[in-house]
C-alpha cells in the first residue's frame, strides 16, 4: 500500500522528491537492479512518467532504497505545467516483476510570486 504524499511546489522551481523504498513490513527495500517510476497526472490523464536515467537517480548502489526524483523548470515548461492540483505516484518494480506502490497523493503546483525573467 502506498504512503500518502501530498506536496506542493512552485511552478518554475526545481521539484525534488526523495524516495526511500520500503516493503510491506516497513523494512527498507533495496532497489539495486529495480525499475523506479514516478508518474504525474492531471484529472487522471498522464502528464509525464519519469524513470531511472530520465529524471530519477538511484542514490549510491541502491542498497539503502534511496532515489531522487527531479523535475526541472525546463521539464515543466516542456510539459506546459500550470498552477493546479496534480496527482502523483511512485512505483518500484522488483527484479522478479513484483510491483510495489511506494507513495501517492496530490501535488499542488503553485504560481511563483516572482515574475518569469
Amino acid at each position: 500500500m502506498a504512503t500518502a504524499a501530498n506536496i506542493e511546489f512552485r511552478v518554475g522551481e526545481t521539484w525534488r522528491i526523495e524516495l526511500t523504498a520500503h516493503d510491506s513490513c516497513a523494512n527498507v527495500l533495496p532497489i539495486t537492479g529495480c525499475q523506479v517510476k514516478w508518474r504525474l497526472a492531471l484529472d487522471g490523464v498522464e502528464i509525464d512518467t519519469l524513470t531511472v536515467g530520465d529524471g530519477i537517480v538511484i542514490v549510491g548502489d541502491g542498497s539503502t532504497g534511496k532515489a531522487l526524483i527531479t523535475l526541472t523548470p525546463a521539464d515543466q515548461a516542456a510539459l506546459d505545467i500550470q498552477p493546479a492540483f496534480y496527482e502523483h505516484e511512485c512505483q518500484v518494480i522488483l527484479t522478479d516483476g513484483t510491483r510495489t506502490d511506494q507513495f501517492a497523493g496530490t501535488l499542488q503546483a503553485l504560481e511563483s510570486l516572482f515574475p518569469a525573467s
